[in-house]
């Protein structure tokens, strides 16, 4: 530590000394999914009678809500300050993707409009709406759950979460994320920061060392840097970062088609050729153990996109010390966000909402269930996977080569597990074995929720209960042959890796990172999509629109969304930000609130 600020200024000063800027960080700001019964007949009895199933997450919120309301009531106060600060970057604001919109329609404060999908983009996109006034929003959802890739579990006797999809926050990103917790007053949203990342090189290394080091590592094997004391490497890492990130700010200002143009390669391929070689091992561990492919094949677009400034100054956080922590973990589950949303009183979900046929015009849309009713809206947001969506809409030819265009699905795999109690520190331990594309569905990263957020009882437990992580490049029907293989290779190398007496408890094979090929976006299928926004009364959100993870849905919706700002602005309209009818207040005038549709009451 003697060397750090040293090390921090001269590194600051390289990575700008080409481009006669000052490099500043900005300061960082704070950083769901509805739970189900996981065990069913499985081994039930291994965990504590405290699993939570639906109906009982309003319990839990009220027992929670008394015991931290005025604690965590303070901290949104500190959030909304926070948040209100915030100046987003272009990288990160769409608003290039912004300049794209034109659409031949908006939609009007007055007009039904229907939702398809349940997941992050069409909760928050209902939430969004209702803020701008909107008072006849429907969320259609064809399962008897919300919330689409988030899902948690809770264990142990102090409710800790186990994510088995939506996981973390980061400090720069899900800016929407916290205004929308302060915005609705959610005291359970807290963020609990993860400790650093623990990396083996072989499912038979006993000797991790934390992710920073792994990767100043491989630069002290290098000449000069092995001649040279510690620090020296430490300098030059910092500064690979810096370059990256200016590199990444310069190139995500420029147009689209200039953005696209620049990365015709896959993600390695850039690296290579921007002069970011010792970066490689870092971008391709945190790309490919979250589930966005192997950086040698997936297009660079897509791994920069996720190899953000965000993401890159998370390393900076560790070791280098030069922001706070990377990550963050919620306290109460991605479950207990949109419950809570979905709780409000100002959004309206339909569950079990399956549709048939989709018939859009000019003039509005039809929307036929699988029961035969027909519903009719002024407007929809797609925000199911696109692919799917083919099965009931009618698209027309553009769309359907856009749609047509994407990469069929990756499959991330998730398994709840129960080992042997270890009293090993360690939270987040990932492989390095699973970065080879030779070696897929491999144990890729096991992540101990209680560690995170109960570290002084590491002791005190006589099992274990952690998640693991696989990759599969090429998604694979989900056969219970499937899941078979996938459980079998994960208990290989969990023994292998030194954990004993495993028992599996839950997997999940998620159909993840659905994105277009490098010849989909050579094509500009980005570009189309987002300039047919708002024809035939349609939006297209979620993850399939342009990427996974829920902020990027979220600043997407923010793009959509924008449209309305902006036509209230050249009309003079005022902006309402608090709706003047609740979803339930409304629902008698909404056609599809007729009861035609039974829904499972929570």
């Amino acid at each position: 530590m003697k060397h750090l600020s040293l090390t921090l200024s001269i590194a600051g000063l390289l990575a700008t000394w080409d481009t006669g800027a000052a490099f500043v960080v900005s300061p960082p700001h704070p950083s769901t999914q509805t739970t189900s019964s996981f065990l069913g007949e499985r081994n039930s009895a291994l965990l504590p009678h405290t699993t939570f199933q639906v109906s009982k997450t309003s319990l839990f919120m009220v027992r929670k809500g008394v015991e931290k309301g005025l604690e965590l009531k303070k901290k949104q106060e500190e959030l909304k300050k926070l948040n209100e600060g915030y100046v987003p970057s272009k990288a990160q604001r769409f608003n290039k993707w912004e300049e794209l919109l034109d659409p031949e329609y908006t939609p009007q404060v007055t007009d039904k409009i229907a939702i398809v999908g349940a997941g992050p983009a069409g909760l928050h996109m209902a939430f969004k709406l209702n803020e701008l006034g909107f008072q006849h929003v429907t969320v259609l959802e064809k399962d008897v759950r919300i919330a689409g890739k988030s899902f948690t579990e809770y264990i142990y006797e102090k409710e800790v979460p186990q994510e088995f999809g939506t996981c973390y926050t980061i400090p720069y990103k899900y800016q929407e994320l916290r205004r929308i917790a302060a915005a609705t007053g959610n005291v359970f949203f807290e963020e609990i920061p993860v400790p650093e990342r623990h990396v083996y090189t072989d499912y038979t290394d006993k000797e991790p060392i934390t992710q920073t080091d792994w990767l100043i590592s491989s630069k002290k094997k290098k000449f000069p840097f092995r001649l040279l004391p510690d620090f020296a490497s430490e300098l030059a890492v910092a500064v690979d970062m810096l370059r990256f990130i200016r590199k990444h700010d310069s190139l995500f200002s420029q147009p689209i088609d200039d953005i696209i143009s620049a990365t015709n390669m896959d993600l390695k391929a850039w690296l290579i050729k921007n002069g970011f070689d010792d970066l490689i091992p870092a971008i391709s561990l945190a790309n490919t153990v979250q589930g966005y492919g192997y950086i040698d094949r997936v297009p660079a677009l897509y791994g920069l996109w996720w190899n953000s400034p965000a993401e890159i100054e998370g390393f900076l956080a560790t070791k280098l010390r030069m922001v706070k922590q990377p990550a963050s973990i919620l306290r109460n589950g991605f479950v207990q966000y949109w419950e809570w949303i979905n709780n409000s009183g100002r959004i309206n979900v339909k569950e079990g909402f399956e549709i048939s046929k989709m018939e859009r015009s000019d003039d509005g849309v039809v929307i036929t269930a699988k029961d035969g009713n027909k519903y009719d809206y002024d407007f929809c947001v797609i925000t199911c996977n696109l692919k799917d969506a083919l099965q009931f809409l009618d698209a027309r030819p553009e769309e359907k080569e856009i749609f047509d265009g994407l990469h069929d699905r990756s499959n991330l795999i998730t398994t709840l597990f129960s080992c042997e109690h270890s009293t090993d520190p360690v939270a987040i331990s990932s492989w390095t074995t699973s970065l080879n594309p030779q070696k897929q569905a491999r144990l890729m990263t096991v992540r101990n929720s209680a560690k995170i957020f109960f570290p002084e009882d590491v002791g005190t437990r006589d099992r274990d209960f952690l998640i693991s992580y696989q990759y599969v490049e090429e998604a694979r029907p989900n056969t219970t042959e499937y899941r078979q293989e996938l459980e079998d290779t994960l208990l290989k190398d969990l023994k292998a890796a030194g954990f004993k007496d495993v028992e599996v408890h839950e997997q999940k094979v998620w159909p993840y990172f659905q994105h277009w090929t490098q010849e989909g976006l050579n094509k500009g299928f980005p570009v189309k999509l987002m300039r047919r926004q708002g024809s035939l009364r349609t939006w297209f959100a979620g993850a399939s629109t342009l990427f996974e993870s829920v902020h990027d849905c979220m600043e997407y919706n923010l793009a959509l969304t924008s449209t309305i700002d902006k036509q209230r602005s050249e009309n003079g309209s005022f902006m309402s930000v608090t709706p003047a009818v609740t979803p339930q207040e409304a629902s008698t005038t909404e056609s599809v609130s007729e009861e035609k549709i039974t829904v499972e009451k929570r």
